[in-house]
């Protein structure tokens, strides 16, 4: 792992290539969004998917909780401003899934990767009761200060159902966290979740960077430059195929020039 003086020589040079104790570090981007996720800058490390074995050359994961531990601190800074890639309009797109769930006082919520909390709250606010995961336990302790009624269970995605979640829900709901996934694992999970943690009459609404189709990414890639980081971001001219095809009708909402929800 890189030592904390490496780190901070990264902070100090955004949007330089670095070459530093003889290894040739990546251009490191600028916005503290990537800054604080993609630490992995040196070129020894294999492309890998979020959803995949977290083995590589170095036996390191590309995508660890100890990454979102340290942008738990600034994470609502750096959405504060709600302008540029990814987090355009980040409270509009939250607010849409508030909006699609129709949701009732009292109903069950389990809000996935739900980071300081900010979609969750949302649902507090509404009177549901709430279920909510993640794997950085710096994230859930913020979204515990803001959401003290809250049930919260520390589970990674990549891992096993976590046994403290073992029931059904009238509301599965999850913001800017599946981007990390291929399609097929995608698709894969939200099979699972409608099959078996899923209420009779329940909904999935997923909120995440994701696009119309490849034209409109790459318009985008083009549009934000430097700030763009290559991750499995939705299309939906290839999602909503490929749900109908596993048994699961979707509707789609594009709400920001780079995000959008699906309900399912």
């Amino acid at each position: 792992m890189l030592d904390k003086n490496f780190r901070e020589f990264i902070y100090l040079f955004p949007g330089k290539n670095v070459v530093i104790y003889g290894l040739s570090i990546a251009r490191v981007p600028p916005s503290p969004w990537r800054l604080a996720l993609k630490r992995q800058a040196i070129g020894l490390m294999p492309e890998r998917h979020f959803g995949e074995s977290s083995g590589n050359l170095l036996g390191q994961d590309p995508y660890p909780a100890s990454d979102f531990d340290e942008w738990a601190a600034i994470y609502d800074e750096t959405i504060a401003a709600e302008s540029g890639f990814p987090f355009e309009d980040y409270r509009r797109v939250l607010q849409t899934v508030l909006d699609q769930a129709q949701v009732a006082p009292g109903m069950s919520v389990l809000d996935l990767g739900v980071g300081t909390g900010n979609l969750a709250l949302l649902f507090d606010r509404a009177g549901c009761e709430l279920w909510c995961s993640d794997f950085s336990p710096q994230m859930l302790a913020r979204a515990r200060a803001k959401l003290p009624a809250a049930h919260f269970v520390l589970a990674d995605l990549r891992g096993g159902w976590p046994a403290e979640l073992e029931r059904r829900f009238d509301r599965i709901v999850s913001a800017y966290v599946f981007h990390h996934f291929p399609l097929k694992a995608k698709v894969a999970l939200l099979v699972e979740l409608a099959d078996q943690r899923l209420l009779p009459g329940g909904r999935i609404l997923i909120a995440d960077i994701s696009f119309q189709n490849s034209a409109a990414r790459e318009a985008v890639r083009r549009m934000v430059g430097d700030e763009w980081e290559e991750e499995e971001y939705w299309l939906a001219d290839e999602t909503l195929p490929a749900l109908e095809q596993a048994g699961l009708r979707a509707i789609y909402t594009q709400v920001s020039f780079c995000a959008g929800v699906y309900r399912i």
